[in-house]
């Protein structure tokens, strides 16, 4: 044992020189092979193995490095000597080359398939089913199933002139192998080609793949390409001639070969474009998914999910769209959906994946999206919120299993945000221990109302409670609708659709009446105000608790605007980095005009990402306070309550711009529903108007500005999102006596600095959130660099778009605007390059985008054409023809 301590002792100090590169190694970095050579370092033996395997095809044979020796290293050597991903590359390549030799086998022609089996029965049967994913292929062509045609007739169709003709399709779908000149034809899927002498290249460039593979920084090799741009592809067509111009063919065949490749270049390189742009990344992409998702986890749990819609029929859009369906169609689609999700919810073990689903099916239908949140959020959790322990133990376990389909009846056809002022009553009934719900007038006539219209069998009703014809105030009730076995209407009850509206059409918003519907007094909610048998009215601590469950509705905004903006955004981008007007033309992304539309757009999604996090974060603190320490609830709660004002109002309004951003940068296209934009703005609409307009919301968060500043004149310390307050030396006296007067007068500039006062808090929150990173895990802190330029974007923009108050206020002048507008125009050009990276980011396949022009391969035209090719009534002669067109034309 000393003896072997003192050997290693030996071999880790003694310096050797390397044979090949002349530079010292350490003696124990270099494992001897069977030849007994060692005199090499190891990175000079990696490089060999690697260069072995790049130039040896078929072979796959790793000789020993040292010059002149022809030992062939063993499976072991390699395996000790070569890293990972390079013995991986080496041992599938031997697979490869065992398969070849197996005469009967065959692989799957079926696009992202990847299997193979052995076919025994050889010509006699040569149809193969795929055993992974039942595609058919030829055995005796070993290409896609030829339908219609038996195998001889598919030679003799190989032979005949007409096909031997059609040069142009053997040109644009076969290419000859760098390596052994074997054509290849590539019927779908990614660019990486493996041809059967081992050879490993480019599609597009035929370039050398494990040179494409060390420039590519990208954790799925089979979706990313080569970098090449125009000038490369002609300056092939250039070596093309004058290849062709040496050979024995004739000038006409040499010109036609040329005039292909010239016609290949007139194409789309939408692919292409797009595999530029995914190399410009400066940082790792998936992992920026991951922390986009939250956690590495959830966001594998999210991608298991979104497999999971796409291979369930019930889930999954037929056709993968649903503009063409009409209301009723989309209704029964989204219901389908629901009683679907609900199924399949309940089997699932992983809580992760759980929440998952939910989220991808909510990113998959806005509809459905809306459908869910009104039963488990606004329904369920008012019931959990307002609810005793007693009426939760009634009411939970019907709730949470769907038994009951619960709706949220707030708002009225004459009221909305202003909740003081609803009409409909709640006037108990001492005799007989019973509410009677009333819709005294029409505009007491609950409407807008989610799920009303055809699906809810329960509402959670906000009246005013009348007690001996006294007013106590707001209060919740629990108010059956529908029979739950027929789904009619009970007593008392009138409910409606509101029928045609700007988009979630798969959602049956309705409208509600009561007249004198008869509930017991335990259906009023009463864990914070209470109702005794004998009448008496026993109110809440603060009347702040009764608007509290509005505060969580108002927060969804910031996931929802990162989900739905980022649909719209990721369609964009990939867009104006497709497009181009001419062969000869840049990509419009280029564009100034373009990308300064875009790029703070996407920083802004990322700011909301980290913000809503951590939001919810104080959101859920707060109401453990509830329970656990109301006095600290109602210090705070004032505070969260004016900020979720501000974040509705102002979050909403600016995606109401970036969707317009969006729309624009589309063109033309944009107006086709097919390409999503339009009916993501219909169902846009209703986030700056629901729940409370906009303008009111900012008001309620500025009157809390205004509240606390004058706390803060009075010496007060201030906490929260006012906190900032306390560090302003300097006021001038905006506060007059005549509040209201000033009010008035002022709205406007009162509703901007509600705007500016949310935006701060948004810009704060994502400082800190990337300061948290800055001390996580690896894969966290290396996105810190691209985070911070990001919030950097968006601060300045937040400065440009608001130069004419810095302006008008003295606090800048015209220099430092100018400073601002240079540094604003530099750092979106600065990002504009990664901006495909940026939205790829975010994890969205194609189908939950569900847009042509926003594939992630890039190929959208086609995609395009196809999907309108598809449309009803896209061709033929329409059915009023005869009627209405024929007298014109044939009179």
């Amino acid at each position: 044992e000393l003896l072997l301590v003192q050997i290693l002792s030996i071999m880790t100090t003694t310096k050797s020189e390397c044979s090949v590169c002349c530079e010292d190694y350490t003696t124990v970095q270099v494992i001897s092979s069977v030849c007994g050579h060692n005199d090499l370092c190891s990175t000079c033996i990696k490089r060999h193995i690697e260069a072995e395997l790049n130039t040896k095809g078929s072979e796959i044979q790793v000789r020993c490095p040292k010059s002149r020796c022809t030992i062939e290293l063993t499976y072991d050597d390699v395996k000790r000597l070569a890293p990972k991903e390079l013995f991986d590359r080496y041992d599938t390549l031997l697979l490869r080359a065992a398969i070849r030799k197996l005469q009967d086998f065959r692989w799957c022609k079926a696009p992202k398939c990847g299997s193979g089996q052995e076919h025994t029965t050889g010509d006699n049967l040569p149809i193969i089913t795929c055993e992974a994913c039942s595609a058919k292929s030829c055995f005796t062509h070993d290409v896609p199933w030829h339908i219609g045609l038996t195998c001889d007739e598919f030679s003799e169709q190989l032979q005949t002139k007409d096909y031997a003709a059609n040069r142009a399709y053997y040109e644009r779908h076969t290419k000859p192998c760098p390596k052994c000149k074997m054509s290849i034809e590539k019927n779908s899927g990614c660019d990486h080609m493996s041809c059967r002498c081992g050879y490993e290249f480019c599609w597009l460039c035929l370039g050398d793949y494990e040179t494409i593979r060390k420039k590519v920084k990208s954790s799925d090799l089979c979706n990313v390409v080569l970098p090449i741009d125009l000038n490369s592809m002609l300056g092939l067509r250039n070596h093309m001639y004058s290849t062709l111009e040496n050979s024995k063919m004739s000038k006409n065949n040499a010109l036609d070969r040329l005039n292909l490749i010239q016609d290949h270049l007139s194409q789309p390189t939408g692919s292409i474009d797009l595999a530029n742009e995914r190399s410009n990344a400066s940082f790792n992409v998936e992992h920026m998914n991951w922390l986009f998702c939250g956690s590495k986890d959830f966001a594998k749990a999210l991608s298991d999910a979104y497999q999971m819609i796409q291979r369930d029929p019930d889930l999954y859009i037929p056709g993968g769209h649903s503009f063409d369906m009409t209301q009723p169609q989309q209704r029964e689609l989204v219901q389908r959906q629901a009683l679907r999700y609900q199924r399949v919810h309940e089997t699932l073990k992983d809580p992760l994946l759980r929440r998952a689903l939910e989220i991808a099916m909510c990113l998959y239908s806005e509809a459905f999206s809306m459908k869910i949140y009104v039963h488990n959020t606004l329904f369920r959790q008012s019931i959990e919120f307002f609810g005793t322990k007693e009426q939760q133990d009634e009411w939970m376990d019907d709730v949470l299993n769907w038994r009951i389909i619960g709706c949220f009846a707030m708002t009225e056809l004459g009221h909305s945000s202003f909740i003081r002022g609803l009409e409909t009553t709640a006037t108990y009934d001492r005799i007989h221990d019973e509410f009677i719900i009333n819709s005294p007038t029409l505009t007491a006539t609950k409407w807008w109302i989610g799920m009303a219209g055809q699906t809810a069998t329960h509402t959670v009703a906000i009246c005013q409670t009348i007690i001996d014809s006294e007013n106590y105030g707001i209060n919740w009730f629990v108010v059956p609708m529908r029979d739950r076995k027929t789904g009619h209407l009970l007593p008392g009850v009138t409910a409606g659709d509101l029928g045609a509206k700007y988009g979630r059409h798969g959602l049956d918003s309705g409208w509600i009446q009561f007249s004198n519907v008869r509930i017991p007094r335990k259906n009023m909610l009463m864990k914070w105000s209470k109702v005794t048998e004998d009448g008496k009215y026993i109110p809440p601590q603060n009347p702040a608790i009764a608007y509290t469950p509005l505060i969580g509705e108002r927060l969804t905004v910031l996931s929802g605007t990162q989900n739905a903006l980022g649909r719209a955004l990721a369609i964009a981008c990939r867009y104006g980095c497709v497009r181009r007007q001419s062969a000869d033309d840049g990509q419009i992304m280029n564009y100034q005009t373009h990308y300064v539309r875009l790029v703070p757009c996407v920083a802004s999604i990322y700011v909301i990402n980290i913000v809503d996090r951590a939001i919810k974060i104080q959101w859920e603190e707060l109401i453990k306070q509830i329970h656990t320490n109301q006095a600290e609830f109602l210090k705070n709660v004032t505070d969260v309550h004016a900020l979720s004002s501000g974040l509705k109002g102002t979050i909403t309004w600016w995606g109401s711009e970036m969707f317009e951003r969006c729309r624009r940068s589309l063109g033309g296209h944009a107006y086709s529903a097919y390409n999503a934009i339009g009916p993501a703005i219909g169902d846009w609409g209703v986030t700056t108007t629901g729940g409370g307009d906009n303008f009111v919301l900012l008001q309620q968060t500025a009157r809390y500005l205004i509240s606390s500043y004058e706390k803060m004149v009075q010496g007060k310390q201030l906490s929260g999102s006012v906190e900032y307050f306390n560090n302003i030396k300097q006021f001038s006296k905006i506060v007059k006596k005549d509040l209201s007067v000033t009010w008035n007068n002022n709205q406007i500039s009162l509703i901007r600095l509600s705007e500016l006062h949310s935006f701060r808090y948004c810009l704060s929150e994502y400082i800190q959130g990337i300061s948290k990173y800055q001390n996580s895990i690896p894969e966290f802190q290396n996105l810190c660099p691209i985070l911070t330029k990001l919030g950097q974007l968006w601060s300045i923009h937040l400065i440009y778009e608001s130069l004419k108050e810095f302006l008008e206020e003295g606090y800048f002048g015209k220099e430092q605007a100018n400073i601002v507008k240079n540094a604003y125009f530099r750092m979106c050009k600065e990002l504009r390059k990664e901006i495909i990276p940026l939205v790829d980011a975010w994890g969205y396949p194609d189908f939950i985008l569900q847009a042509p022009l926003g594939k992630f391969d890039g190929d959208v035209y086609k995609e395009y054409f196809n999907t309108v090719r598809a449309a009803p009534n896209c061709v033929g002669v329409p059915s009023y023809w005869k009627d209405y067109i024929k007298p014109f034309t044939d009179p």
